[in-house]
């Protein structure tokens, strides 16, 4: 693949910046990348200016786009932003946006499903349904056991409260060592 060849005089390059106010934009028009513009802008000695804040500068256009139902990353499009910027302002404006990509849930690498909290962060499905059933907080030697073995089925008769020990007991008794290996392993050793 070969690299665009970017040619730009000093004064064109900044009168676009002086239009565009952003070289990311600029970056945009030129069809390079904005680590390029930031290199012949030191080069010409074209000194960067100085942003406003984000929220004053973008509220009002993150703020319209967020309640016409668009997401982060298409705001960001939009108005030539960094989905960060984006989200960044939207928090301290107190403004939600539509989060495509995270529905309220999360499958993590081992089976669970981790639902979101008001406040931030997730937490274990399972442990609240039981907190729920159970009327208080578990503890932390507490463990809640899938009756069914399916680790997505959450209903509350489907799970029941032990401690780790039972629990350890209960999945691996009978068992030796790290159980059968799924490939072969070569026991001769090269010295």
């Amino acid at each position: 693949m070969a690299s665009k060849k970017f040619i730009a005089s000093r004064e064109e390059l900044l009168a676009a910046y002086l239009e565009l106010k952003s070289m990311l934009r600029v970056a945009d028009r030129f069809g390079v990348s904005k680590k390029l513009i930031l290199t012949y802008m030191n080069r010409y000695g074209i000194e960067r200016v100085q942003r406003a804040d984000p929220a004053e500068a973008y509220g009002k256009d993150i703020s319209h786009l967020a309640t016409m139902g668009r997401n982060g990353t298409e705001i960001a499009r939009e108005l030539s932003l960094s989905p960060s910027t984006v989200y960044l302002v939207a928090k301290r404006l107190n403004l939600r946006i539509v989060d495509s990509f995270h529905k309220g849930e999360i499958i993590t690498h081992n089976g669970y499903r981790l639902v979101k909290l008001d406040g931030n962060g997730y937490a274990r499905e399972h442990r609240l349904v039981m907190e729920q059933k159970l009327g208080r907080l578990l503890t932390p030697g507490e463990v809640v056991h899938h009756i069914n073995g399916d680790k997505l089925d959450n209903r509350p008769d489907n799970l029941e409260v032990m401690s780790k020990g039972k629990h350890v007991t209960l999945h691996h008794t009978g068992k030796q060592g790290r159980g059968p290996d799924k490939k072969s392993r070569s026991k001769s050793l090269k010295i």
